[in-house]
């Protein structure tokens, strides 16, 4: 299936979410560049190191938070997805064996990898990072399942034997590279921001093109969905006609996908997971606004 039209919500994503938005920044700018008044009229350009070194550090954190905030929910979907698919898998012994297992464990170990990394620099706020990830979860399994179901009725359609183990191996692979197309889309946007600004140091040869890539690698799931694709080109092969099966034509397909995209994407669903990792946690409320957490109360403690 074919991933198209990856977009984000422009704007403060996931704003009051500022508990966990503080223990994600790990890179600090000292006041005297954080004041500088760089984005007048929103448009001028950078001149000088000292002004791109300060631009620089502020759309770091602010990717830094859109990293774990956007792309650790949709790398922790994808993960589930492919560890449950995996389990799946391991309860079907003629399937169970040489390449397919090999990819399949590769995958998850893989993905245990990045969540090593992505959870180790939160502190004592780790308890609470991990229950925004659950909930993350738990406000989306049903649009998940959704979409494996349309999957399904497209495979069965076809004639295709397992019709749902492979759909939610395909639904796995769906999402894992949904994942590594939003990490490439963050990155894409913020090199354009940064280097549109600072072009008169790039031209000057005074400034190399910044690359914010290698900063935040370990937060692409690569190698989760390059084994997790190889598993899936194993079990999901072309129909009985030799046929291959376009998810993309099916409309209940791209509208299960598109709900999915849509939640993802949207600061209410972040701010939801948000909210419901603070009541589980309260002795981080106090470590918000209270303006800003009255708002959480008031929009989602109905």
């Amino acid at each position: 299936m074919i991933m198209q039209n990856i977009k984000i919500t422009e704007g403060q994503l996931a704003e009051t979410i500022s508990a966990i938005h503080e223990a994600a920044v790990n890179h600090y700018v000292d006041e005297e560049i954080r004041n500088m008044p760089l984005d007048i009229g929103g448009q001028e350009m950078i001149t000088n190191e000292r002004q791109w070194q300060a631009y620089i550090n502020a759309e770091f954190a602010h990717l830094n938070s859109l990293m774990n905030l956007v792309i650790g929910a949709v790398n922790t979907i994808a993960g589930k997805a492919v560890i449950d698919a995996k389990d799946e898998l391991f309860k079907r012994k003629d399937l169970w064996r040489f390449e397919i297992k090999k990819n399949a464990r590769l995958a998850e170990d893989a993905y245990y990898e990045y969540e090593k990394i992505h959870t180790r620099n939160f502190g004592d706020r780790y308890n609470l990072f991990l229950d925004y990830l659950n909930a993350v979860e738990d406000n989306i399994e049903k649009d998940v399942n959704m979409l494996t179901m349309s999957i399904a009725q497209v495979l069965t359609k076809r004639n295709q034997k397992d019709s749902m183990l492979k759909a939610k191996v395909e639904t796995a692979r769906t999402m894992s590279e949904y994942a590594c197309s939003m990490f490439d889309m963050l990155i894409e946007k913020a090199n354009n921001k940064v280097n549109t600004r600072c072009i008169k140091l790039i031209l000057s040869r005074k400034m190399k093109p910044f690359d914010f890539k290698p900063s935040f690698a370990a937060g692409r799931i690569t190698g989760v969905f390059h084994y997790w694709d190889k598993v899936t080109s194993l079990i999901c092969k072309p129909d009985h006609k030799g046929e291959s099966i376009t998810l993309n034509d099916d409309p209940n397909c791209k509208l299960a996908f598109e709900i999915i995209e849509r939640k993802i994407t949207s600061e209410d669903f972040l701010n939801k997971a948000g909210y419901d990792a603070l009541l589980l946690n309260p002795d981080c409320i106090s470590t918000i606004a209270a303006e800003d957490y009255q708002e959480l109360v008031d929009k989602f403690g109905k």
